[in-house]
């Protein structure tokens, strides 16, 4: 349903934004992570493309990103 998708998800290192991306990530999107903390910021995004997620891009201040 959300394969090919794109999702945005702000505050995505911790709280419901992590849990959030978590779940979307099962569904395969194409994610855009931001947050604050940037370290918190790849573990989430590590965790998201060991959880079948396709791709995730992480858009903190530095604009990193990454496809799995």
């Amino acid at each position: 349903m959300l394969k090919d998708k794109t999702i945005v998800i702000t505050g995505a290192s911790s709280g419901a934004g992590k849990a959030i991306s978590l779940e979307f990530a099962l569904q395969q999107p194409n994610l855009v992570l931001a947050a604050r903390n940037n370290d918190a910021l790849n573990e989430v995004a590590e965790e998201c493309r060991t959880s079948d997620g396709r791709a995730v891009r992480r858009n903190p201040d530095g604009c990193t990103s990454s496809d799995h």
